[in-house]
């Protein structure tokens, strides 16, 4: 279906951003700090596969911006006792999310961050 090729998958989370944000991660650009994603910064959030609810241990979930380039914000959810951290990639440019910690995704936490790029 032509529905699945071309929607916006990220469509539900523009308006947690701020507009200045989204405007530039759909051009491709890169946010230089947090607090221009809006409410997306430090927000709580739960995960689940949908149609269960989402297991104990993954309610309520700390989301942090972790780094931006490209059109990509990349996150980490840390669960409430800091025991389970997920990785998550929003390419907003081309309106896909991904999940994983692959090779694809560049995240540094605690380590050097790049030349350009948001460190939180």
């Amino acid at each position: 279906m032509d529905l699945y090729k071309s929607r916006d998958r990220v469509a539900p989370w523009h308006g947690l951003m701020t507009q200045k944000a989204l405007t530039v991660l759909k051009a491709g650009g890169q946010v230089e700090r947090a607090e221009e994603l809006g409410k997306l910064e430090s927000a709580r959030v739960s995960v689940r596969l949908w149609p269960d609810p989402p297991a104990q241990q993954f309610q309520s979930m700390a989301l942090t911006p972790i780094g931006s380039k490209g059109g990509v914000v990349k996150f980490v959810a840390l669960s409430p006792r800091e025991s389970i951290a997920l990785v998550f990639a929003m390419d907003v440019a081309n309106s896909e999310h991904f999940v994983g910690g692959g090779t694809e995704l560049m995240v540094w936490v605690g380590a050097a961050v790049p030349t350009g790029e948001m460190r939180c």
